[in-house]
């Protein structure tokens, strides 16, 4: 007999289009994926891919079974979640899902309380560039910045205000000169965006500065790390840039601008005993927070 598991194991290369996509989705090793598939096959007595150099395409067979495979993933993920959310218990894992510059300076550093609180709760921090679906199972909870499109299905709030400056070290502006005018900064070594924050409110906040650029870099941390080296000038959000760190904030009032934090949970998971005491200690903290803080309340989830 087929294992329910066998067509997720499908159903992720078909989508995937490799088993090296497919083993990084379902968090498995190449191999196992490639054997599952195998025996999968064997058990049908039919082929569901076509082999190619560059990847995996399904066969007429595999197209045939391709949405059945994706409604019994959908249902069986329904199951699984609506299951998770009737746990009564303050214990078990939580993961987490937001931006990498957030999860290493404002996150993890007060995960310490939350453990205070509720040592029975695991926390998975996931920040990696993508950010986890939430729909699929890959996070429990997310903090994104602006409202995502692919909500549907999910229930968002906006809990927080990430607000951003330009900043560059003393050690730069006495080589360089300080800029009085955002004019000026068309004089001045700029860190810009590379890789996947080139399609970020960063090129656009760059505009015509972009020009300048000294440097690029694909992620905020990199930016920040150029920045402290006194390479240039970066836009870097406030809660990277505490007084106990390097940079200093140039033009206050004539360059802020601002993306809205939103905590995006499952419906059907929301709940779940943990699932309350992570979300209602991600909320008190970003209310307290002097930098994230967004006046009102979007009410509770």
């Amino acid at each position: 007999m087929t294992d329910w598991d066998d067509y997720r194991y499908f159903l992720a290369v078909a989508e995937a289009g490799s088993l090296s996509a497919a083993a990084k989705r379902l968090r498995a090793s190449q191999p196992t994926v490639g054997r599952r598939i195998a025996s999968l096959e064997e058990r049908l007595d039919v082929r569901l891919f076509e082999r190619h150099p560059r990847g995996y395409s399904p066969t007429p067979a595999g197209e045939a079974i391709l949405d059945l495979a994706r409604r019994l993933d959908s249902n069986v993920r329904d199951i699984d979640l609506r299951i998770k959310g009737q746990d009564t218990r303050f214990v078990g894992t939580v993961s987490i899902s937001t931006p990498e510059s957030m999860a290493i300076f404002w996150l993890i550093p007060r995960l310490s309380r939350l453990r205070r609180l509720h040592p029975g709760i695991r926390i998975e921090v996931h920040s990696a560039a993508a950010i986890a679906d939430i729909a699929r199972g890959e996070a429990d909870l997310a903090l994104r910045f602006d409202r995502p499109g692919d909500d549907d299905v999910l229930l968002a709030r906006k809990v927080g205000r990430a607000k951003f400056g330009l900043y560059a070290t003393a050690q730069y502006l006495q080589r360089h000169g300080t800029p009085l005018a955002l004019e000026d900064l068309s004089r001045h070594a700029v860190i810009g965006p590379a890789g996947r924050l080139v399609d970020t409110r960063m090129t656009e906040w760059l505009g015509d500065v972009a020009n300048s650029e000294a440097l690029a870099c694909n992620s905020m941390l990199g930016v920040a790390a150029a920045v402290e080296a006194g390479l240039g000038i970066g836009i870097l959000p406030h809660y990277m840039a505490s007084p106990e760190r390097k940079p200093q904030r140039l033009l206050p009032g004539l360059f802020e601008t601002v993306l809205d934090v939103w905590l995006l949970v499952h419906p059907h998971t929301r709940g779940a005993a943990k699932m309350r005491a992570v979300i209602d200690f991600l909320v008190r903290e970003l209310a307290a927070d002097p930098i994230l803080s967004v006046a009102g309340d979007a009410g509770r989830m």
